[in-house]
């Protein structure tokens, strides 16, 4: 089992909300818990540079805090889309 799981960077701010934060304090997200006709939902929100983006509804909180989470670390790559903008790593030069 890993160390380190996203749902760590969960911090309840109230009963239905929770923000990501990562290691410095600073929100990266959140998570709101719905209750809808069809049962219990999860509202993914990424807090990017540019506002916040609504990335979906989860059925579980962990899905949802997977998304927020994937979607932070996403926003990260020079390019900001997984394994975009990256340099190829020179012992893979010889592989073109």
């Amino acid at each position: 089992m890993p160390d380190w799981h996203p749902m760590l960077a969960a911090v309840e701010v109230s009963p239905d909300i929770c923000d990501m934060v990562d290691p410095a304090g600073k929100r990266y997200g959140m998570i709101e818990i719905r209750r809808t006709v069809d049962g219990i939902r999860y509202r993914a929100v990424h807090h990017a540079g540019d506002g916040d983006r609504l990335l979906g509804w989860g059925t579980s909180l962990r899905l949802a805090g997977e998304h927020v989470h994937r979607a932070c670390v996403s926003a990260m790559s020079p390019a900001s889309g997984p394994n975009e903008g990256w340099p190829a790593h020179p012992s893979r030069s010889d592989l073109r």
